[in-house]
């Protein structure tokens, strides 16, 4: 389920956050598994990573459990049912319409061209590039690094206001600057990357991809969340990751073929250039948040 946020001012930089966990992991594996590897081999990295899974596994536990009772007491009093207003009908051709298709085909070409860039990093650095362990090791650390905190500096964009014209309308819109930002800088880690750089070129790479795969989905769960109704914003989210799932095993797949094909990786950077560049086009496109009406405050589903 979505997680409700009601302040809109915030939505970009909240969810912006959140989406940048994964990066506390990608951080920690750039620092814990040269150490491990070096001391005691592959098998040490999986054991620690599993135990380290495990307990953050029964944290989660606990911390639903308490969640489960608050919620628990707080359904003895019920609010009075709300009825759906005639608008708020939720059909196929909502859910198609060019703003969210534009949110679609973005999700799906994200996937695409940073899912297996992030699969054959450490392969193309050690196979093609010709690089140390303790030079990809130090990448995957500063992608993490600057992952950490993408997300919180992208989303204080994308919560930005958009500045008046003379005409009343709207200049210049967060999200769409956000994720235009976002995108440029997938399409400079890579084609740095399909340069076939040295050591501190990779480094740059990586401070790119960092700033910009990671924030990119949560980008799109806000901008949805700011322009649509919470209901509907459940499935269009929902429809988003599964795009996004769908680009990523497609760029997967080409990538194994390029491997299979021509012998190197160099190409899926070439791919994911290429996506990058449509990517960011089609940003461009996507309407602003005063633009698409926004019918409620909360923020892409509730919690009932």
């Amino acid at each position: 389920r979505q997680m409700c946020i009601r302040d809109r001012r915030h939505q970009a930089k909240a969810i912006g956050v959140i989406g940048s966990g994964t990066n506390y992991g990608v951080l920690l594996n750039g620092l814990m598994v040269p150490a491990l590897l070096a001391s005691w081999g592959w098998r040490s990295v999986w054991l620690v990573t599993a135990v380290l899974t495990a307990a953050l596994s029964a944290v989660i536990v606990l911390m639903f459990a308490q969640l489960g009772s608050a919620s628990a007491a707080q359904s003895r009093v019920t609010p009075p049912r709300q009825t759906r207003r005639p608008s708020e009908h939720l059909g196929l051709r909502r859910m198609l319409t060019r703003r969210f298709l534009l949110v679609y085909t973005i999700a799906v070409l994200c996937g695409f061209a940073g899912v297996p860039f992030i699969t054959y990093f450490s392969a193309y650095a050690h196979d093609d590039l010709h690089l140390g362990l303790d030079v990809t090791a130090h990448a995957w650390a500063l992608v993490g690094l600057v992952g950490v905190v993408s997300g919180l500096v992208l989303g204080m964009i994308g919560d930005m206001h958009g500045s008046p014209d003379q005409n009343g309308g709207t200049q210049r819109d967060g999200m769409r600057t956000a994720l235009v930002s976002a995108g440029v800088l997938l399409l400079c880690a890579s084609l740095i990357a399909a340069s076939r750089p040295g050591g501190y070129a990779l480094m740059v790479a990586a401070v790119a991809l960092g700033f910009s795969f990671f924030p990119i989905f949560g980008l799109l769960h806000a901008y949805v969340g700011k322009t649509t109704a919470p209901a509907l914003a459940a499935i269009v989210c929902g429809i988003c990751e599964a795009a996004f799932g769908v680009g990523g095993a497609l760029g997967n797949v080409l990538g194994g073929l390029c491997k299979t094909i021509f012998g190197s990786f160099q190409p899926v950077y070439g791919l994911a250039s290429a996506a990058s560049v449509l990517l960011v086009g089609l940003a461009f496109l996507i309407p602003n948040t005063r633009r698409a009406q926004p019918v409620c405050s909360s923020g892409l589903a509730n919690l009932r």
